[in-house]
């Protein structure tokens, strides 16, 4: 076996003549321009699709799915996608004139060939998928952006352990909390860079894989929406500084970087990373090199108009999908600021069912949200919600208690996005069964509710998800 770190999350696995990619983002941009690959990719694109027979995608953000790179795939490429409650991502792989796509069933392998096995396993209200590589001697488990932890993470060990590397995410994605204001300074104070930090080392100290690969999180931010952002990135070199001093029992953090490889006779290939050691004046050397291009994006987009019509048809068939008793339990207003529209403020009534225009600012609301108007047409025109938050390309203010609101909103358009709601969804002979398969995760969001309700009063929320002691802490190797 031999595997290659490419960009943000991109790992390709070759296995004799068996070529397996995964999240291939490995051209251009993401996200409306606002992500970059920190460091950037020198591999000829040609060199990287050479010998790839399979494709997985984790799930569907465009740092994972990333249509521009999959369009350099031979098309007769083999697709390997988590079968979810809907076929959402197979129709979207199928518009890219894809035609040979497997759904992989919760937790059931699959042999792509004699010596190379693989296993999905999805997690989450947004479908994240962990895959689980092997060839009988070595075992790769790409964690990507899941959160996989409690009873699922157990069962994946049982069946798969000892886990040989692990490939995980240490960043932050959210436009949480980073893009908001609030009347209630302790609503956007919830997480910091150090708890990502440590939620990589307790990971590890629950799986205690030989090696530890800080993943999914090399990329930086240059579209002058986003720039300010840079400095809340984790490097992979503090995560593998924390988690080599937690002393996990026989499992060391190794950092690999666009380029870097390993394989069964000869280990770690690895450069000398010093994009890392000097990220500011690279950042700033990469925003001059892509200086003309963002230009182009601020011109095009400074031109872009949005219907109400068009929003209002869009947020109607939202509303419609969420359950009414729900909608009262949190009857958020949602304002939306559109410059160009004669009456700027487009408001989403959530208790009432209504969608307005205003000319000026309503005096009652739980969130406003300044969106630039080509960003809020793509995801209205496009059902692009999905993919919005990560982009961290707006601004939004909170009311007072306005958080639970913000929860709820994000929180719906992702279940509407993943064929969750409307509720009917989940009754179809397809839906029943991902769901039986996925039933450990139902016992880990049962405890999970009851650990942070009781964990409300002391704000730690860190702590309500990992209840143990963090890695880094004295005695804190307990696995879950």
């Amino acid at each position: 076996m031999r595997f290659e770190t490419f960009g943000h999350a991109c790992l390709k696995v070759t296995q004799g003549d068996t070529g397996l990619i995964m999240d291939p983002w490995i051209v251009g941009s993401c996200y409306w321009r606002s992500w970059w690959h920190f460091p950037a990719i020198d591999t000829p694109v040609d060199d990287i699709v050479r010998g790839v027979r399979f494709i997985y995608l984790t799930h569907e953000h465009w740092d994972h799915c990333h249509y521009p790179s999959l369009r350099r795939f031979p098309r007769d490429t083999t697709i390997l996608l988590a079968r979810t409650t809907v076929p959402r991502m197979r129709d979207n792989a199928e518009g890219l004139g894809f035609k040979n796509i497997v759904e992989l069933p919760h937790g059931r392998p699959l042999r792509l060939a004699p010596d190379l096995e693989v296993t999905s396993y999805q997690f989450g209200v947004v479908n994240d998928s962990a895959l689980v590589v092997g060839n009988g001697r070595t075992t790769l488990l790409n964690l990507n952006d899941s959160k996989m932890r409690g009873a699922p993470l157990r069962w994946i060990l049982r069946r798969h352990g000892p886990i040989d590397f692990l490939f995980q995410s240490h960043s932050n994605a959210s436009g949480y909390p980073y893009c908001y204001t609030s009347e209630d300074a302790a609503e956007v104070r919830v997480r910091d860079r150090s708890d990502y930090i440590e939620e990589f080392a307790y990971v590890g100290s629950t799986i205690r894989p030989r090696y530890a690969i800080p993943f999914a999180s090399n990329h930086c931010y240059l579209h002058k929406d986003t720039i300010e952002f840079n400095s809340l990135i984790v490097s992979p070199i503090e995560v593998q500084e924390h988690y080599n001093t937690c002393k996990i029992p026989d499992s060391s953090c190794v950092v690999m970087t666009s380029g870097d490889s390993w394989d069964e006779s000869s280990g770690f290939s690895l450069g000398e990373h010093r994009e890392l050691l000097d990220r500011e004046s690279t950042i700033e050397l990469y925003r001059q090199r892509h200086a003309a291009t963002l230009e182009k994006v601020y011109a095009q987009e400074a031109k872009a108009t949005l219907s109400f019509g068009s929003f209002e048809r869009y947020f109607r068939r939202i509303i419609r999908a969420i359950p009414r008793v729900v909608r009262r339990l949190f009857a958020g207003i949602y304002v939306f600021e559109v410059p160009t529209d004669e009456k700027p403020f487009w408001v989403l009534d959530y208790g009432r069912g209504t969608i307005e225009r205003h000319a000026i600012e309503p005096a009652r609301y739980h969130v406003l949200y300044r969106i630039p108007v080509a960003l809020l047409k793509d995801c209205v025109v496009r059902d692009m919600w999905a993919t919005f938050a990560p982009g961290k390309r707006y601004r939004a203010h909170l009311r007072k208690g306005g958080l639970r609101y913000r929860y709820f909103f994000f929180v719906t358009l992702d279940l509407i996005a993943n064929g969750f709601l409307p509720l009917k969804n989940n009754l179809t002979p397809r839906a029943l069964r991902v769901l039986f398969a996925r039933r450990r995760e139902f016992y880990l969001y049962a405890g999970l509710i009851v650990r942070m309700m009781f964990w409300r009063r002391s704000g730690n929320r860190l702590r309500a998800l990992y209840p143990r002691k963090l890695a880094g802490q004295r005695g804190g190797t307990d696995r879950v």
